[in-house]
């Protein structure tokens, strides 16, 4: 990994859009209790993993999008989001819960 690539991973947790051929697809780092949490969800799979450190949980979140979504490309309406309640509108799994 790039020293560039510790730094974006470590900066700010993500919180992340993706639009898929499946629907959207949810990339969440959140603070926790114990260190973070990465969240991971679709219409096809969901996920949620403790980390010690923001960079470990971004890149976790990042790891699983990849692995499943390989050959996907950007649009337009894949995008990072501020506001919780724009994950929560599409939170089938019930990912989004006060830890």
């Amino acid at each position: 990994m790039q020293v560039q690539t510790v730094s974006i991973l470590a900066s700010a947790p993500i919180s992340f859009i993706h639009q898929t051929k499946d629907g959207p697809v949810h990339l969440l780092v959140k603070a926790a209790n114990s260190g973070w949490l990465a969240l991971y969800w679709g219409s096809r799979v969901a996920g949620t993993w403790p980390c010690a450190t923001l960079a470990q949980a971004n890149e976790n979140v990042l790891r699983c999008f990849r692995n499943i979504y390989f050959a996907h490309q950007c649009s337009n309406a894949c995008g990072p989001v501020d506001a919780l309640a724009a994950h929560k509108s599409d939170d089938v799994w019930g990912m989004i819960r006060d830890f």
